[in-house]
């Protein structure tokens, strides 16, 4: 679908530098959009001309790299186009705020980031401190940590398919599904079904605890009644009993249970 078909309407684009912003500009013209790049070399009446047309709804296109990440004012603005990285946090959140400002009639916004500014600061719903004193990229040790995509294009070793939310990159479960993120071990096919009839059953076991009142000692009995306990068995139980390290808590579960064997 072409940008004149697209129902959105009042674009801000970032590029990357002038040529990219007035090339965005070019082509948005060429479909029939009335479009106009404001850069460092746009004369001031020019400049003062078009935000005035963007005001007033006579233009819907602006492109820019980085005239208009401040000072720059239009309420009515609802979607942003992000074509340029950035390592500083601080740009990031200015250019989403050119369309997060409330307007009449505004019931939302929308951000289509193609440079992947999300995957280095972060959903802005999930930014919480914003390193001011450092031009916007935390100083090393206060930083916020990577994040990766929860898959919905492969399954877990549970079988379990992603959900596409945003999780922190060193994290081993999504928080939003379960996801449980790894390669899948090779395992014997019958290893391997009762693996997961295992992990069906503890999953069982906490529902039932839940609905009838059972205590934890119960909960531990039965995880024991189960036969061929694997290490993932022992760590899915340990997350569902809220564990900090239910990996290192199903480690010497492991230990103990080779010693009695």
């Amino acid at each position: 679908m072409s940008i004149r078909d697209s129902p959105l309407t009042d674009l801000q684009y970032f590029a990357v530098n002038i040529e990219h912003a007035e090339a965005l500009a070019e082509e948005a013209r060429r479909q029939g959009i009335k479009a106009q790049a404001i850069t460092s070399l746009t004369a001031p009446k020019d400049r003062e001309k078009f935000l005035g047309d963007y005001a007033s709804g006579h233009l819907t296109f602006l492109a820019s790299c980085g005239c208009l990440s401040v000072g720059f004012d239009a309420p009515h603005a609802s979607v942003v186009l992000m074509c340029r990285p950035t390592k500083s946090l601080i740009v990031y959140l200015q250019q989403l705020g050119r369309v997060l400002r409330p307007s009449l009639g505004k019931k939302d916004a929308l951000v289509l980031d193609f440079a992947g500014n999300v995957f280095a600061h972060g959903r802005v719903e999930d930014i919480k401190d914003i390193a001011l004193d450092h031009g916007g990229v935390a100083p090393k040790g206060t930083g916020k940590p990577p994040i990766k995509l929860c898959p919905t294009s492969q399954k877990d070793r549970d079988g379990k398919v992603g959900c596409s939310a945003l999780v922190p990159l060193f994290s081993s479960q999504c928080r939003h599904c379960g996801y449980l993120f790894g390669k899948q071990k090779a395992t014997p096919t019958g290893q391997l079904q009762q693996a997961t009839n295992n992990k069906a059953a503890i999953r069982q076991f906490f529902a039932v605890a839940k609905q009838q009142g059972k205590d934890k000692r119960w909960l531990y009995a039965k995880l024991h009644s189960l036969s061929n306990l694997t290490q993932s068995d022992f760590e899915l139980y340990g997350t569902l009993r809220g564990y900090k390290k239910p990996k290192g808590w199903a480690y010497y579960q492991m230990q103990e249970l080779k010693q009695r064997a």
